[in-house]
């Protein structure tokens, strides 16, 4: 007979411990412990039953992994913790003893470190810290708009984090990554595509922040901690891989006059600039030291500097040579694209040179950081006073004759730039800076008259909305969908998930887009291959009570739907269809001068190669979905008349939302209408 089990040795009861118990196992305070956990990533668990590992009691308590907090156990900032303590003990007892020398001291040599290690841990490729950027660069844009406050941070910690988000969306910025952007109320959402990877963060709005006194930020801080180790390495990766020198430079000039993304000055690796600074550097500290105490090794680097800078003067030579003959032999390929038309359409391969050929005149009112960043990202040009396009130019006002477009956001027109001194005789185009985001989210320039000062602009659509087959798709989307196929565009602007389609021919230019049908499956075997998203309705875990549910019938009623709802639409056409047939027959008889009657004999007795009709076509497309519905197993047949019942469910809804809208547009055109009548009545009025 074996020996009988201890409780509390085995099963659940050793595999989770609770917070109390892991404290007094760390020797560490319940604030440190938070903080550790947040750095190296371990996070509470929820234990299947909490009976069985709380010995019975069901109060509220935090279970964590034993494994997590024995892993805990060895690392090394636990040292750092505790020599920390001790400081703080120590200046305590200093500051009580009014001894400002030795706490002044203390002070000075502050145990430090940093998380470089955790970083390494956490993420052992790249592309694992690039899924993981999106909550870090949200934080640091946060922060970087705070004031300074003891619950904040000071000004070296927000300033930080306003320099790692520059950086980034520099980065961004002149590598032309971004792919989608939203304005929303909590902030602007940006997306961009880096090493394959989507990355999604939100910015809010630059106005002046009240630091709310109920939000305990202790938590926000150990997050902090960690996100900006994480984004200074991710940086300094991105930079070294596009061979540009990090951490970027700064122009203080531009900065102080409010440019905040366009301060920042990116240089390629390796450039005599670059080079010649570090003689600088090195001429100065030479002459700082004495002659006897020079390093000879540094005398040697010294030396060898003038042949270093010889040939990298040799090197740009010859790319300037061969960019210039390049450029030579592009210039004939070259093609304007400051109008969007038909004969040249944008497509998704320049897309990230959408605004190549414009330059926009920001207004005072506009959010600049948001727009330079995004115009600049498209291949723009952005300029105010005193500033093009991250450069300062000293007398640059509206009347400069490179803009193209001014963005306003105000009721009208300012009159400086109504009254600007120009060579040009036209008008200028005044948008509202909606105009920007709409065309980088529907990739192709807009047109102009609806994003006027001065006019109602339209719903501002959200990108990362992807339409499926029988949803309701909003009227502005069907609109900007007709504006790129009128124009010939050929990207990214379907709103439905479909196949891309063939280009079409010059006959089929004005016919309307069709709905895609849904694809059958004819694998029996392959039961993954139908997408389980699709169905509305189904439960995880079916039973077998689904079987009294008759899959056959529900099949048949849908094919016979289908069936009844093309003969009823494609009867009047093949009426149509016969009366021109009829006629064509009379002209063709008139032609070879003999009678219909006997034209009409030659031409039924002669075999007839017309293609078949529309209907047998649409006849042969149903005989072949009823087949392969007959050859799916009893599972997928059910599945797909879910799906099919789901694909209904929708578009009715999507009908009823249809209604309600023309319900509503029918409301507001009498409201319009009426606007008019009654200012007119008043100026007949006072004229009197």
């Amino acid at each position: 007979m074996g020996k009988l089990k201890k409780a509390g040795k085995e099963g659940s009861a050793i595999k989770y411990i609770n917070r109390n118990r892991a404290i007094k196992r760390l020797q560490i305070s319940l604030a440190n412990f938070r903080r550790l956990c947040i750095l190296k990533g371990v996070y509470p668990v929820e234990p299947k039953n909490r009976k069985k590992v709380n010995k019975g009691s069901t109060a509220p308590t935090t279970f964590y992994y034993t494994k997590d907090i024995q892993y805990l156990m060895h690392e090394p900032l636990l040292l750092k913790f505790r020599e920390d303590k001790i400081f703080k003990r120590r200046l305590n007892h200093a500051q009580s003893k009014r001894d400002h020398t030795k706490a002044a001291g203390l002070k000075r040599n502050r145990p430090k470190y940093n998380l470089d290690h955790l970083i390494l841990e956490r993420y052992p490729t790249f592309i694992d810290a690039i899924r993981d950027i999106d909550d870090a660069l949200s934080l640091l844009s946060l922060f970087s708009i705070m004031p300074s406050s003891q619950k904040t941070g000071g000004n070296g910690v927000l300033s930080q984090c306003k320099r790692l988000t520059l950086e980034f969306m520099n980065y961004v910025m002149t590598t032309n990554k971004l792919k989608k952007t939203f304005l929303s109320i909590k902030g602007i959402y940006y997306q961009a595509e880096i090493s394959g990877q989507t990355v999604t963060w939100i910015a809010p709005y630059e106005f002046s922040q009240r630091v709310p006194k109920d939000v305990d930020f202790r938590v926000m801080w150990s997050f902090l901690e960690f996100y900006r180790s994480l984004i200074g390495f991710v940086n300094c990766k991105l930079y070294k891989d596009e061979n540009l020198v990090y951490p970027p430079k700064i122009d203080y000039d531009l900065e102080n006059i409010g440019v905040t993304l366009g301060a920042i000055k990116t240089n390629k690796i390796g450039t005599l600039e670059i080079v010649q600074s570090i003689d600088n550097l090195q001429q100065d500290n030479q002459q700082q030291q004495s002659a006897s105490s020079a390093n000879p090794l540094l005398k040697s680097k010294l030396a060898s500097l003038p042949a270093k800078i010889k040939s990298i003067q040799k090197l740009q030579e010859s790319d300037s040579k061969l960019n210039d003959t390049d450029s030579f032999s592009d210039t004939d390929m070259q093609v304007d694209i400051d109008e969007p038309s038909a004969q040249n359409p944008v497509s998704e391969n320049v897309s990230s040179s959408l605004f190549n050929n414009y330059t926009f005149f920001l207004s005072r009112e506009v959010p600049k950081y948001s727009l330079e960043f995004v115009i600049r990202s498209f291949g723009g040009s952005v300029c105010w006073e005193n500033y093009f396009n991250g450069s300062k130019q000293v007398g640059l006002d509206e009347s400069d004759d490179r803009i193209n477009i001014f963005i306003v956001d105000r009721p009208s027109v300012p009159n400086n730039i109504l009254k600007r001194k120009s060579s040009r005789k036209t008008k200028p185009i005044c948008l509202q800076p909606q105009f920007i985001y709409d065309c980088v989210n529907a990739k192709l320039i807009l047109s102009f008259d609806s994003y006027t000062v001065g006019k109602k602009l339209p719903p501002h659509l959200s990108p990362f909305v992807e339409y499926k087959e029988g949803d309701y798709v909003p009227k502005q989307q069907l609109a900007i969908d007709e504006y790129a196929k009128n124009i010939g565009f050929q990207g990214e602007v379907t709103t439905l998930e479909t196949e891309p389609a063939k280009p079409a021919s010059d006959n089929s230019a004005d016919k309307p887009l069709k709905a895609p049908q849904a694809s059958v499956d004819t694998d029996d075997d392959d039961d993954s291959e139908i997408d389980e998203s699709e169905v509305e309705g189904m439960s995880a875990d079916e039973d077998d009570s689904d079987d009294d549910l008759d899959a056959d019938s529900e099949v048949e009623e849908l094919v016979s739907k289908s069936k009844s709802a093309t003969n009823s639409t494609e009867s009047d056409d093949d009426e149509d269809a016969a009366v021109d047939n009829s006629y064509q027959d009379e002209l063709e008889a008139e032609f070879e001068g003999s009678s219909f009657s006997s034209f009409k004999k030659r031409k039924t007795s002669t075999p007839s190669t017309k293609a078949p009709s529309k209907q047998k076509l649409i006849d042969i497309e149903n005989e072949k979905k009823a087949m392969a519905m007959t050859m799916m197993t009893k599972k997928n047949r059910k599945l797909y008349a879910r799906m099919q019942n789901g694909i209904q469910n929708r578009k009715r809804e999507a009908e009823k939302l249809n209604e309600r809208r023309i319900e509503a547009e029918k409301k507001e055109s009498p409201k319009q209408n009426a606007t008019p009548n009654t200012r007119s009545k008043k100026k007949s009025t006072s004229a009197k």
